[in-house]
């Protein structure tokens, strides 16, 4: 594993589980974690998030859901219990964009409706996290991809979902 990612594992006390450990060694532009109920997807995502969100200060990530209850009741949820407050700037609950002290932010968004994916159109990312990807349609994927322009960023994006 990359020393900085492995260090940064070990600070927030996360030790990956094999499957995560090679989902997290990838060095793909696109990578996935597919795995059943249990199997530590959304925690795989949340660290692969905060890497990341770390690596590449000022950077804009996107961590996508198929609908706003599941963002809010799974992924944020994991985020939160992850993520360390000391590097938290501001949180707008409303928007549902957090801001780094590093200068990072990320949007928390769904893709309930097309409406909710065309509004992704309109901003430039570094990289995306879609949580439940197989409830997520593919022209919110391709509208994601589209958006990777952010210059100094990864212009990387994974998913974490079952099968």
């Amino acid at each position: 594993m990359i020393e900085g990612k492995k260090n940064l594992f070990e600070a927030l006390k996360y030790a990956p589980l094999p499957k995560q450990e090679v989902f997290h060694n990838s060095k793909k532009k696109f990578k996935g974690y597919i795995g059943g109920l249990g199997s530590g997807k959304t925690k795989a995502g949340v660290l692969e998030a905060i890497w990341l969100a770390f690596l590449f200060p000022g950077s804009k990530g996107v961590i996508l859901t198929p609908t706003v209850r599941l963002m809010k009741d799974s992924t944020m949820k994991a985020f939160f219990e992850i993520f360390p407050n000391s590097h938290i700037r501001t949180f707008n609950r409303s928007q549902l964009t957090l801001k780094l002290i590093n200068g990072s932010e990320i949007l928390f968004r769904n893709c309930e409706d097309e409406k909710s994916i065309d509004r992704l159109r309109n901003i430039e990312i570094g990289w995306f996290w879609i949580d439940e990807a197989r409830g997520v349609p593919e022209y919110a994927w391709r509208v994601l991809i589209g958006r990777l322009r952010q210059k100094d960023s990864p212009l990387a994006g994974f998913i974490t979902t079952t099968p």
